[in-house]
């Protein structure tokens, strides 16, 4: 499913929420209405404009029930949507001294997770990950390569619409 959002830089996203200015393109029709969501989402956080930066490194590899992403901008606390195989839904990360959390909330459809891949902040070296999902609170092993972690799951988990999961690094 792909689509193209095409704006002025100088939009801001609660303008192109309301539909000014705002070109969707789409070689399925059924993307129209992902990317109406997509925009929807976005103009949750006031004062953000579209442009044409890099604002977020992700990678998703369905059957292997991968994810993985490395914010840009404001990695420190960031929040966007991002698509899947199977569903959409929000990431968001919060990074203080001691730790990070990582929060992946499926809106629509499901998500299959295996293993998720985050970059950390410079000079934080994290020992383990635990993360809670459907009122479970259970530990990950994690692979830190520079400043990438690796973290697999004890097992395959699906995360249907409106369920989460919460994972921190410490």
């Amino acid at each position: 499913m792909g689509f193209f959002v095409k704006t002025n830089p100088q939009d801001s996203i609660s303008d192109i929420s309301k539909g000014n200015n705002l070109e969707l393109s789409s070689v399925n029709p059924g993307a129209f209405a992902f990317a109406w969501s997509f925009v929807k989402e976005l103009a949750r956080t006031p004062n953000r404009v579209l442009t044409s930066v890099v604002v977020i490194v992700y990678e998703h590899h369905g059957p292997k029930g991968h994810l993985g992403f490395a914010p840009r901008i404001s990695p420190d606390h960031f929040r966007a949507p991002f698509t899947a195989a199977e569903g959409w839904g929000t990431f968001s990360q919060t990074r203080q001294a001691q730790g990070q959390k990582e929060t992946i909330a499926v809106k629509y459809g499901k998500l299959r997770l295996r293993t998720l891949a985050f970059e950390i902040a410079e000079g934080f070296s994290p020992s383990g990950a635990t993360f809670a999902i459907k009122g479970k609170k259970l530990e990950a092993p994690i692979k830190v390569e520079g400043r990438r972690v690796m973290v697999t799951l004890p097992e395959e988990t699906v995360i249907i619409a409106g369920e989460s999961m919460d994972l921190e690094l410490a």
